[in-house]
């Protein structure tokens, strides 16, 4: 089949997806302080930064070591948010992030990092636990860190 022939029959996309992933680890988007208002500036400015160079969607790293930047009663909260993992930081970061981009007309896109389970960092006690505790069975090291091996 020529491909004039086949331009007729596959449709153009409604929308072109320009997508930005922000990661939460090692500081890499998410800020490094632990201080509620500068986490959410910085959100702020990563939506204004994102919708002023034309992007429509955001792929947001929602869990990173096997916690959470997003409400959960299965994995604890990130200690990137207050210093303590399993600390509520008072907020919730995705239900921030989609509001701001929603009411900015972009997109957002949970990012789930699924086998790694934790950095070479020791994992203390949180509630929810963290499945590195609760799945020991399940975890392999590499390198110091802890992988999912189901």
């Amino acid at each position: 089949m020529n491909s004039a022939y086949a331009q007729r029959f596959i449709a153009a996309p409604k929308q072109e997806v320009r997508a930005v992933w922000v990661a939460t680890t090692a500081g890499l988007d998410w800020p490094r302080t632990l201080d509620r208002v500068e986490q959410q500036s910085s959100l702020k400015k990563i939506v204004a930064d994102l919708k002023a160079a034309h992007f429509n969607t955001i792929l947001f790293q929602v869990r990173a070591r096997g916690d959470a930047y997003y409400r959960s009663s299965y994995e604890p909260w990130a200690e990137n948010l207050t210093g303590t993992l399993g600390k509520d930081p008072g907020w919730d970061p995705l239900a921030f992030l989609l509001a701001e981009a929603h009411n900015a007309g972009l997109e957002v896109h949970a990012w789930f990092n699924v086998y790694k389970i934790r950095g070479p960092f020791p994992v203390g006690q949180s509630i929810p636990p963290h499945p590195s505790r609760r799945f020991a069975a399940w975890v392999s090291e590499v390198d110091g860190e802890g992988w999912l091996d189901p």
